[in-house]
């Protein structure tokens, strides 16, 4: 199921649908005007300390690796 993202600035149609791809996996495809835009996979370790997010953006911008760790 998609959910549609709202802002103050409505001009264009965007989108998000997220799916569980395993037990601490899960991937987020955003949509822009009907075509995907990019897509995230987050992954959460086994201990709940480590977040890792994965960008993979469809035209080669803004692809990246983040790591978040709790304190």
């Amino acid at each position: 199921m998609e959910y549609p993202v709202t802002s103050n600035d409505n001009t264009l149609s965007v989108t998000r649908r997220f799916q569980q791809l395993g037990d601490r996996t899960y991937a987020e495809v955003t949509k822009v005007e009907g075509t995907v835009a990019f897509t995230r996979v987050v992954e959460i370790s086994p201990d709940g300390k480590t977040l890792t997010a994965v960008d993979i953006a469809t035209n080669n911008r803004g692809s990246g690796l983040f790591v978040f760790e709790k304190q």
